[in-house]
């Protein structure tokens, strides 16, 4: 049974590969680099606990090692690749390092060193997808063949394949799930409905870059008009109904609000043109999956869940107040969630509820600026923003380049990352799930692999000198742009 579906898989991965190398003009790396991401997609959790390996009291799991492994090869490439122009990706690096600083300062100074093991350990956790996304895109070359490609890789695993899984997890749980060694996860009280689930962790993991993927295929779609990835659009809408994620649901709303309103001016016809088909298409399939659904959850305001959320938020306020500098510790003061929880086998492992500040606390404050506030501190948590707003900042300016494309691209992804912003409030994944954070900071770096991409072929700059002179002109023109709209309107 295991060498046939092998076999089958094998099959599937190949006829893949050929119809992107012929259709979308997949070079080598670029099929290595699919490649690895979709194992990083379908890292099952029982690997974590096999390959799990205790360092100073604190487990290191198999996502951990696998990480690391990768991240070493990729530096040993990158010292024998060198692309230009450059990511730009100093003041970037420069932030992460401080914030690595003070987690370390603030482990040492609340822990000791038991608590320095616990600040290695979250950075690892943290920063390590950071570093391995910008090394995997720092590593493709800076042509728009490249950054399609880059793109299409990413809405192939999140956008199709992850959205695949949650649906068919939904309709067919117990076949699925006992297939790939997963609980079904009753959320409906219509029988046999069970709550969308994927390898990627959580409901609210998996939307956060659903609808990043979603982001970059409605680009695809009004920018480029690639119609097929309509297809990618309703099948990441029918996996967040699945899901009944209430955060996912507002974040996609809100993905829609941001952009349209940024589209509908330029591309007025196309928007509304999509519009009207997902309409067509998707009040329809609602109305029809009602029917034997109960999609209730997405109203429910209040009750247990609402309330522990609530608490947990003002908990960890309260534990920041007590050290707004230094906070209490990296992985200290929500330690489950990097101990036992990270191995299953554990007795006890998989409590949900906890005392912070002597209030009821889930295991993490389901908002990563305060998980950050609480364990490392105020200023981490800025600087964990400021990293978060020099990226969208610097894509951002891209809107002002005259190609039609640029300027689509910019507003789609400025858009899938505030909306991916606003929803932290209520998801920690960046900093406690590796393996979502990897895609996570994958959108991220693919936005800034396309702008630079997108300014060396507006300004053709051949040194670094003239790049600095573009972006210094890039820059000029972002912080008069209201003044140079008004006098071209007048």
């Amino acid at each position: 049974m295991l060498i046939a579906v092998a076999a089958m898989g094998a099959a599937v991965l190949v006829l893949v590969a050929a119809l992107l190398i012929v259709f979308a003009g997949y070079r080598a790396f670029d099929l290595i680099v699919l490649g690895f991401l979709a194992t990083v997609a379908m890292f099952l959790s029982r690997f974590n606990s096999n390959f799990a390996i205790e360092i100073m009291d604190r487990p290191y799991v198999g996502f951990h090692w696998y990480m690391l492994i990768a991240m070493t090869i990729l530096l040993g490439l990158r010292g024998l690749v060198h692309h230009r122009p450059p990511l730009r990706l100093g003041g970037i690096v420069l932030m992460a390092g401080a914030f690595a600083v003070l987690s370390l300062l603030s482990g040492l100074f609340n822990g000791g060193g038991v608590g320095l093991s616990a600040a290695i350990q979250v950075l690892v956790i943290a920063l390590g997808p950071l570093l391995l996304a910008a090394l995997i895109v720092d590593l493709m070359p800076r042509t728009e063949a490249t950054s399609s490609r880059l793109r299409l890789t990413f809405i192939l695993l999140i956008g199709v394949l992850i959205p695949s899984i949650t649906i068919m997890f939904s309709i067919a749980p117990n076949a699925l799930g006992s297939f790939l060694g997963w609980s079904a996860m009753a959320a409906s009280r219509q029988t046999g409905f069970v709550r969308g689930w994927s390898p990627l962790g959580s409901s609210g993991s998996t939307g956060l870059v659903m609808v990043m993927a979603y982001a970059l295929a409605m680009h695809e779609v009004i920018g480029n008009r690639k119609r097929w990835h309509i297809i990618v659009l309703f099948l990441v809408g029918l996996a967040i109904l699945f899901m009944l994620a209430r955060a996912v649901l507002v974040m996609f709303l809100l993905f829609h609000l941001i952009y349209f309103a940024s589209a509908i001016r330029r591309a007025p016809g196309r928007v509304l043109g999509l519009a009207v088909v997902c309409a067509a298409v998707g009040v329809p399939v609602i109305i029809k999956l009602q029917e034997r659904y109960s999609f209730e959850r997405f109203g429910l305001v209040g009750g247990a869940s609402d309330e522990i959320r609530a608490s947990s938020a003002i908990a960890a306020i309260e534990a920041s107040a007590q050290n707004p500098l230094l906070g209490s510790g990296p992985g200290l003061l929500y330690e489950e969630i990097r101990t036992e929880w990270l191995m299953p086998r554990v007795e006890g492992a998989g409590r949900k509820v906890t005392i912070i500040e002597n209030r009821s606390s889930a295991m993490e404050p389901h908002n990563v600026y305060l998980l950050v506030a609480a364990e490392h501190g105020w200023p981490a948590a800025l600087l964990f923003v400021a990293i978060m707003f020099l990226i969208w900042r610097r894509v951002r300016r891209a809107r002002l380049l005259p190609d039609a494309r640029s300027r689509s691209m910019a507003a789609a992804w400025s858009a899938g990352w505030i909306s991916a912003a606003v929803m932290l409030l209520t998801a920690s994944a960046p900093l406690v799930n590796p393996q979502t954070a990897v895609f996570f900071w994958f959108f991220a770096f693919i936005g800034l692999h396309w702008r630079v991409t997108a300014m060396e072929q507006e300004w053709d700059y051949e040194t670094p000198v003239e790049q600095d002179a573009a972006e210094d002109a890039l820059a000029y023109y972002d912080g008069h742009a209201g003044v140079l709209m008004d006098t071209a309107a007048r």
